[in-house]
């Protein structure tokens, strides 16, 4: 029996909250909120020789948005299957979703390769489902996830066929 009982007890009711403790070790990957606090975080300017080309950026923003803003027409909360993307989600909403829609409709990619899924998932497959309706290109989007399941589906194929 552990020398503080209770401590279980606690730990198990803080997982079941969804609050994870961990240790505040030098090894640990997750750092010490209140060390990170008091240190100065020193801005840096861009290496010489980087050209952003903020211009040409801002314009194809703006392009993007001004052909395909019409299409950005997803529910604020989620519909009864929530397979699909909804604003309000509390992880990829507002101007990052509308964005990345339109880059895929704009870009129309056969491949789309991401590390992890979830709500860019659904927001980058609608797009496709689009790119797909529209001109019968057919896209793969794979993602790289150790529970693909929490969208909702383990595998999606978008072809014509």
């Amino acid at each position: 029996m552990p020398c503080f009982p209770w401590l279980s007890v606690l730990f198990e009711t803080l997982q079941n909250l969804g609050i994870s403790v961990s240790p505040n070790h030098y090894y640990w990957p997750v750092p010490d909120r209140a060390a990170l606090e008091d240190r100065e975080w020193p801005v840096r300017s861009l290496p010489a020789g980087l050209d952003l080309r903020l211009k040409q950026q801002i314009e194809l923003l703006g392009d993007s948005v001004s052909e395909y803003g019409t299409e950005w027409t997803f529910s604020e909360e989620e519909k009864e299957n929530g397979s699909h993307y909804h604003y309000n989600n509390g992880f990829f909403e507002g101007v990052d979703a509308e964005i990345a829609y339109s880059f895929v409709r704009k870009h129309r990619p056969a491949r789309i390769i991401e590390v992890g899924s979830g709500f860019s998932t659904r927001v980058m497959a609608a797009a496709l489902h689009a790119n797909l309706a529209e001109r019968d290109t057919p896209s793969e989007l794979i993602t790289i996830d150790p529970f693909p399941d929490r969208i909702g589906c383990r595998t999606a194929t978008l072809t014509d066929e």
